[in-house]
């Protein structure tokens, strides 16, 4: 796993090397169904670049600023290897992880609306759960929502069709 604080080496496809340190990403509206983990490195050029740790395991690939963890990457073509396509579960809604605001707690996820103004999408099991703009996400089966646990990586753990509670403020 790629760790905060981190530092890296990227490799660029011409023989390049720079280095930088993983940090947050941005504060960004992320979807429920996002199925790679995403992560700001800070110090790197924009461009792109394969990562290693110092010792020199790969840990992922940028596109840009945007690291992508190789363990998600993994996982995924596991998934596709075993069963011909990528099956996550999915909330379908959109929503900002309050650890990345500044806001006393950090616990949870608020749901937002994206750049089309949808905050839960129709059909969606948020949608039959009653779930709507301004909720705060605290937990899925009582594992809270934190910086050290993203509620799209969380919903990773189940399978399509599990049955979750989910705990949040109105």
């Amino acid at each position: 796993d790629i760790g905060f604080g981190e530092e890296i080496v990227g490799l660029e496809w011409k023989g390049l090397v720079s280095t930088g340190i993983v940090s947050r990403p941005p504060q960004d509206i992320r979807s429920s169904e996002d199925v790679f983990n995403t992560l700001a490195i800070t110090g790197m050029q924009n461009r792109d670049l394969f990562l290693f740790d110092l010792n020199g395991r790969i840990l992922g690939f940028t596109r840009g600023q945007i690291a992508y963890d190789m363990d998600g990457i993994q996982a995924s073509l596991n998934k596709v290897l075993l069963s011909g396509k990528i099956n996550y579960p999915r909330l379908g809604l959109y929503y900002i992880s309050l650890s990345d605001l500044p806001v006393e707690s950090g616990e949870g996820a608020i749901i937002t609306t994206n750049d089309k103004k949808i905050a839960v999408v129709k059909g969606s099991p948020a949608e039959r759960a009653g779930f709507q703009a301004g909720d705060i996400l605290l937990a899925l089966n009582k594992d809270s929502i934190n910086a050290s646990s993203d509620l799209a990586v969380m919903l990773k753990q189940y399978k399509p069709g599990d049955t979750i509670s989910v705990t949040f403020s109105r």
